[in-house]
């Protein structure tokens, strides 16, 4: 078993954060163990009294009253050892590490023959940062087991914290020949050799290290990234490729030879080293991760890359398939090359392996649903998003957007309210439920409610091109505040220019004011950088037309709307009867 070195800053900070949990455990060992204070020529029949009493007290957690009744035997008998030991150890459990200290130092002098007495001590010493008596202390516990080699580990420790580096040396050397060739004892030479600036000393070291374990392929590498951190390449590239001359799929190695060709240029064998060492199982998954990190940030510049990134991938996928993050890294490549089908399977892979639970991935399956305006596909994943996150606002929003596009418009408004209830400390998000809550209530056909949410919404954000659109839309075709709707047509016009929808809007706010010339101007507009043919603009402008008498032109775009595939009565009925009607 390997005794790891403990620092000395490591110990005190744990001491200062949980001194109780801190003292070693032989410390509390049954008082039996150690000896008890029997009777003698100078013990009085009060002395064992309060002993057992503190004994009782002790056991049974009551420290208090222990304290009192350990003290009360430190004043029938102040130089046992025994009692001033469990005496510091009840202070140090109360934090009052200065008396603690004090019946600590007085116990390991009344009996230094007891290591715990020294242990305890020196963990006190440790705690004030009274490091050069702490070895001291470390020394005289050393001294008392010769074949021990956990307190010269420690005193280790503190001759690094005080940078007494020969000290930390022969300390080392000491446990060396207790122990024989031992890594964590080089290791640590190596570490004082390197402080010092002793780097061939360090790789003699290291050299020693490698001759007694010849196959721990880590003591090499680590070898050679010396070499690398220290500007001597040739070298370091010299172990990798001895390494993979015996162990050729060793990933470590081939991991840093792809580096070294990549940092030379030689992209091809780079390449080919990666692969061996993504198809590793033993290479770690966050360095697997890196590697696909690297090629993700690569790709974004050079798109002919992809394909080597995707290969990665799958090899990545192949040697560790039960890898959310694999299947996660899959998806974020898939979607940002709009592949989002398949960036939606690997997503959701990812979701059902171990450890793949992660509410950022079901946001990306969220943000693909809603992109490829799949209701059905939201509406679902939401719910189980929901599940898992309750108290994540976002699942709510896509929920409720799914269930406004289905129609249900009631479970719309519900999610779309808890949701908002959530997102109290989101402004952005609390514009987007509000928002989608005044879709929901227009579409029920509460209009107060849903203009009161727009309302809302432009409190949050008054310049949300998308948010006064709407709601400028909706007052024009319910007739109300047309001068309102008119001045927020405008502004989203401006914020957001040649947007045909907007641009709609504006030119029926204008229809409904009876300003039929600027309402046309708007209209074609509209209808001359609109991408797609949009059958309710034309719908739109032959009611304009047939406010301006032009009712030739105006059935010829009614006829137009209804040809694109707008068919609703009211349509159906100008066509049939030439004439215009209100909605």
């Amino acid at each position: 078993m390997e005794i790891i070195p403990i620092s000395a800053l490591a110990i005190t900070q744990l001491l200062k954060n949980n001194f109780k949990q801190r003292l070693l455990a032989a410390l509390f060992l049954p008082l039996i163990s150690l000896g008890q204070p029997t009777a003698g020529p100078g013990n009085a029949p009060s002395f064992d009294s309060a002993f057992w009493k503190a004994q009782e007290f002790k056991i049974s957690g009551r420290q208090e009253q222990a304290l009192k009744a350990f003290l009360r035997c430190d004043s029938i008998e102040p130089n046992n050892a025994l009692i001033t030991s469990e005496i510091a150890k009840i202070y140090a459990e109360k934090q009052q590490l200065n008396d603690a200290l004090t019946y600590a130092s007085k116990a390991w002098k009344l009996d230094p023959k007891v290591k715990w007495y020294g242990f305890l001590y020196i963990d006190l010493l440790l705690a004030y940062g009274k490091l050069e008596e702490a070895a001291i202390a470390l020394l005289q516990v050393a001294d008392l087991e010769p074949g021990n080699a956990e307190p010269l580990f420690a005193l280790t420790g503190v001759f690094l914290d005080l940078k007494q580096w020969e000290n930390g040396l022969a300390s080392l050397q000491k446990i060396e020949e207790l122990r024989g060739i031992d890594k964590e004892v080089s290791r640590q030479k190596v570490k004082i050799y390197l402080y010092q600036d002793e780097l061939e000393l360090a790789i003699d070291e290291m050299d020693k290290l490698i001759s007694a374990f010849p196959y721990d392929y880590e003591i090499q590498l680590q070898k050679a990234d010396l070499y690398n951190a220290n500007d001597r390449q040739i070298e370091a590239v010299g172990i990798w490729k001895n390494i993979l001359s015996k162990s050729p799929s060793q990933p470590i190695a081939n991991l840093r030879l792809a580096r070294w060709h990549q940092s030379i240029k030689e992209y091809d064998k780079s390449y080919g080293y990666l692969k061996v060492a993504a198809a590793s199982p033993s290479l770690d998954m966050d360095e697997k991760i890196g590697l696909l990190l690297s090629f993700y940030e690569q790709t974004e510049r050079d798109s002919s890359l992809l394909p080597k990134a995707y290969e990665l991938l799958d090899i990545v996928i192949q040697s560790s398939p039960n890898s959310a993050k694999a299947f996660a890294m899959k998806g974020d490549f898939l979607a940002r090359d709009f592949r989002l089908l398949e960036a939606r399977e690997a997503y959701h892979t990812a979701v059902s392996l171990p450890e793949g639970a992660k509410f950022e991935i079901w946001q990306q399956i969220l943000l693909i649903d809603a992109e490829l305006n799949r209701s059905e596909w939201l509406e679902t994943d939401a719910q189980l998003a929901m599940d898992l996150f309750p108290s994540q606002p976002l699942p709510y929003l896509y929920a409720g957007m799914a269930s406004l596009n289905k129609g249900k418009t009631e479970d719309a408004i519900e999610m779309l309210e808890a949701g908002l209830d959530l997102s109290f400390s989101n402004r952005a998000l609390q514009e987007r439920f509000t928002f989608f809550l005044a879709e929901a209530e227009y579409t029920h056909s509460n209009l107060p409610q849903a203009f009161k949410y727009f309302e809302k919404a432009l409190q949050i954000n008054p310049n949300n091109p998308t948010t006064l659109n709407n709601y400028a839309y909706y007052l024009s075709l319910a007739n109300q505040d047309l001068a309102k709707a008119l001045s927020m047509a405008e502004k989203s016009n401006s914020i957001q220019p040649n947007e045909a929808n907007f641009l709609d809007t504006w030119a029926w706010i204008l229809f409904q004011q009876g300003k039929y010339q600027e309402a046309l101007q708007k209209i074609e507009q509209a209808l001359s950088v609109s991408e797609e043919k949009n059958p309710s603009f034309h719908e739109h402008k032959g009611d304009i037309l047939f406010k301006m008498d032009r009712v030739d032109e105006a059935l010829f775009e009614w006829e137009k709307a209804a040809a694109l595939g707008l068919n609703h009565a009211l349509l159906l009925k100008k066509i049939e009867k030439k004439k215009w009607y209100a909605n």
